[in-house]
């Protein structure tokens, strides 16, 4: 959700949408302000692991990242070059490649995770947090039960390009 006021541009929520959509803002000379609701950046989610995939774009991944104005390289991450496949009834399958399939991140409140990578991006662009903020009064209408809720990877990175006139 964005609002704009008179000065800056408010963001609710500093996952991983709302911290690139804000450092998309500010690298277009926007000031930027992020309301989070918990009391940090990463707590909803720590201890978390999430897999940035390369097979859901049609360039690679690490363009793909930088259209969202993220240094790929800069990311900490592993990059994942092997798994096993799991199918019931059957042995599982070694699935192996020369290139990664997918790169894992940490998510949450530790130094090596994906969330502070972005924090540290929004604070050297002077974007402001504001953390107990719970901007969002109302359920929403729609809402999606929690195990049936797709991954969040890199297409949210995608999504979050923000634009403001």
């Amino acid at each position: 959700m964005l609002k704009k006021d008179n000065s800056k541009i408010q963001i609710v929520g500093a996952g991983i949408a709302g911290m690139t959509a804000a450092i998309n803002l500010a690298k277009n000379g926007k000031s930027v302000i992020i309301y989070e609701k918990k009391n940090c950046i990463g707590g909803s989610r720590d201890g978390d692991f999430e897999g940035l995939e390369n097979w859901i774009f049609s360039k690679g991944l690490p363009d793909s990242v930088a259209e969202c104005g993220i240094d790929f390289n800069s990311i900490p991450k592993t990059p994942i070059f092997e798994f096993f496949v799991h199918v019931k009834g059957k042995q599982p399958i070694r699935v192996k490649s020369q290139d990664p399939f997918f790169h894992i991140v940490n998510r949450g409140t530790s130094s090596d995770s994906f969330d502070n990578y972005l924090t540290e991006i929004c604070k050297s662009l002077n974007i402001e947090f504001l953390f107990n903020q719970n901007l969002i009064k109302s359920k929403p209408q729609i809402s999606v039960p929690p195990r049936s809720r797709p991954q969040i990877h890199i297409r949210t990175l995608r999504s979050a390009r923000a634009f403001s006139n």
